[in-house]
């Protein structure tokens, strides 16, 4: 009747209780809990994309422009409201004949391979061999058979997805923009996504094209030609930083 719940008896009096439970078997058993909880939750940390490589002997790097070029600059342009998107519709236009989606996608892609650190650690494999063994030129399928590309020693693939690009203006520059969702997909037993990115690139402040000489668009390719070329530059270098896999010389830039 004397005694409280809980109390020690028998063999369990020398160790303290919470409701009848001998702690010492509870601490060992929150102690297992917490130890396998964060070996699990280590295990699903994501690790750089250059971690992610190292072991990456063939690249296919896949490089795909889902929509067409954007273009809002006339608000930097001497032209009438009516006039504006008569202007932006112009450019739009000549954008997409000078850039067709295989040549935007290459030139990224060649951007990119451009600021590896040499000698890379891996080889990228031909457009042409990647886009035969793949049986399309652009890739454009929703969900590409990338286990094809195994028939020809790829390990891995660098997925760069476009879904976004044109042009833009403040009141003092013109300049390109491009929207990036990355992802590197390893092909071993099974496609596996290994790492992932999303950029927002935005050039309009890089001073290729002041606003005052903004009219130039409406008559010169070459002028095109520097924003756009620019805009990939860039974004090529800034991809390759991003995964850790940049030469030196681009690793101060500013990016």
């Amino acid at each position: 009747m004397g005694e409280s719940i809980g109390t020690p008896r028998g063999r369990n009096a020398g160790h303290k209780t919470f409701r009848g439970m001998p702690l010492r078997g509870g601490i060992g058993f929150l102690t297992a809990f917490l130890l396998v909880s964060f070996f699990l939750s280590s295990s699903c940390i994501p690790r750089s994309a250059a971690h992610r490589m190292a072991s990456v002997d063939h690249l296919a790097v896949i490089v795909r422009v889902h929509d067409e070029a954007s273009i809002d600059v006339a608000r930097a342009m001497p032209v009438d409201p009516e006039g504006a998107e008569r202007l932006e519709s112009l450019l739009a236009e000549r954008l997409q004949r000078m850039f067709p989606p295989y040549a935007f996608e290459e030139s990224l892609r060649q951007a990119w391979v451009d600021a590896l650190a040499k000698p890379a650690r891996f080889e990228v494999v031909p457009s042409l061999q990647v886009a035969s063994a793949l049986g399309s030129l652009l890739a454009k399928e929703e969900n590409p058979r990338y286990d094809r590309l195994s028939s020809i020693g790829v390990d891995a693939v660098l997925e760069i997805n476009i879904t976004d690009w044109g042009l833009r203006a403040n009141s003092e520059h013109l300049g390109g923009v491009l929207r990036i969702n990355a992802r590197l997909i390893r092909l071993d037993r099974r496609e596996r996504v290994v790492w992932r990115t999303r950029e927002r690139i935005n050039r309009v402040r890089a001073e290729v094209i002041r606003a005052e000489e903004a009219p130039v668009l409406l008559e010169s390719d070459a002028a095109l030609q520097d924003v756009l070329g620019d805009l990939l530059s860039y974004a090529g270098r800034r991809l390759a930083r991003s995964m850790r896999v940049a030469g030196d010389s681009h690793r101060d830039e500013g990016i």
